[in-house]
């Protein structure tokens, strides 16, 4: 066989890299229905930023582009060293309680994240607020989680009927309250918004009154834009 009817060899390209989805990876943590339930949750890593003001108002939308902008900026570079991830949606807590105007928001971001990352990041995005970005954990263990539908001001209501449910099973509530945005304010009306609603709780003097007796089981909530 001559050379000119020799088959080319066929380039090997390299295995595509397997891009690291958080909500697929803790998928029971996002489980919720539209009446409260109990989820175990496990520690996780978040980017933080703390603010002041109402909820969705200017100095929210403000540093949700600073917190994005962190994120997207650590997303390339750790892809570029060959560890890739999905974005994961907003989050936030309200260390005074959710009528405070004291706000964290949370990114959650995979364990490997580290401060370097963060450093690295601020020189990027070199955007104003960048520089209170840090790293934080949040071990919240068991907890009342519920999805509410619907415009944010109607939030406390859906709160109370997570305090009735964990009084009725022997819990009480403890830590902080936690809100993991599932919808877009900007692209979806007030009255579909949905927002995954979540309070740590402890058991009331070590007693606990099992809550699997439910008539509505949860089902996987839609998980937060995934944005890259």
């Amino acid at each position: 066989m001559t050379s000119a009817a020799r088959r080319p060899r066929q380039r090997r390209e390299p295995p595509a890299q397997a891009r690291l989805d958080l909500y697929r990876e803790h998928a029971a943590e996002y489980e919720a229905g539209r009446e409260p339930s109990f989820v175990d949750v496990g520690p996780a890593l978040y980017l933080a930023l703390d603010g002041a003001g109402a909820l969705g108002a200017a100095e929210f939308q403000e540093a949700t582009a600073v917190l994005y902008n962190i994120a997207f900026a650590i997303k390339m570079r750790r892809k570029a060293a060959g560890q890739d991830h999905a974005v994961a949606g907003l989050e936030a807590v309200w260390p005074e309680g959710p009528d405070a105007p004291r706000w964290r928001l949370l990114i959650r971001v995979p364990e490997y994240v580290r401060n370097e990352d963060i450093e690295q990041a601020r020189e990027l995005v070199g955007r104003s607020g960048a520089a209170a970005v840090r790293l934080e954990r949040l071990d919240e263990g068991r907890c009342v989680q519920v999805l509410h539908v619907g415009p944010y001001a109607e939030i406390p209501a859906t709160i109370r009927r997570m305090h009735a449910f964990a009084e009725a099973h022997g819990f009480r509530f403890c830590g902080v309250h936690h809100q993991l945005y599932v919808s877009d304010p900007r692209r979806v009306p007030p009255p579909r918004l949905r927002t995954l609603l979540r309070q740590p709780a402890c058991p009331e003097s070590g007693s606990w009154r099992s809550a699997s007796p439910r008539t509505e089981q949860p089902g996987s909530v839609d998980t937060p834009p995934r944005n890259g």
